[in-house]
């Protein structure tokens, strides 16, 4: 293997994640996730002029706009100050929950199993 290239098997997991290992002389590490989402799939996508190009998971957010109805539909409330319910599928809960937690600051607020078996999740932002 030459200096700097990176050995394409893994060495360790930690999480949810993979570590790769790097070679000696270049001290590099990759890890990968093995996860399926990313942070924008869970939550909006945005346009570089503000225009929303895709709502990701959320069906209601505190952010009072055209978008969102100003009374969230699962909990028929008000919701918190950048607080957002999302609804997904149950083998998709953990990684959700793993997204609101990393965007949020802490755990997810309430959990309900909808009719149709589908989860909602109302995360509330922590990080103040």
């Amino acid at each position: 293997m030459k200096p700097g290239l990176i050995k394409n098997e893994s060495i360790g997991e930690l999480d949810n994640f993979i570590i790769k290992e790097a070679s000696p002389v270049g001290q590099r590490v990759i890890i990968r996730s093995k996860m399926k989402f990313t942070k924008d799939d869970i939550f909006e996508k945005w346009s570089d002029d503000h225009k929303l190009l895709d709502k990701g998971m959320i069906v209601a957010s505190s952010c009072k706009s055209e978008v969102y109805p100003n009374t969230c539909p699962i909990w028929h409330d008000s919701m918190p100050l950048k607080s957002v319910t999302v609804v997904c599928e149950p083998n998709q809960e953990e990684e959700v929950k793993y997204w609101l937690s990393y965007v949020h600051g802490g755990e997810y607020a309430a959990r309900k199993e909808l009719a149709d078996g589908r989860i909602a999740l109302r995360s509330n932002y922590e990080c103040w």
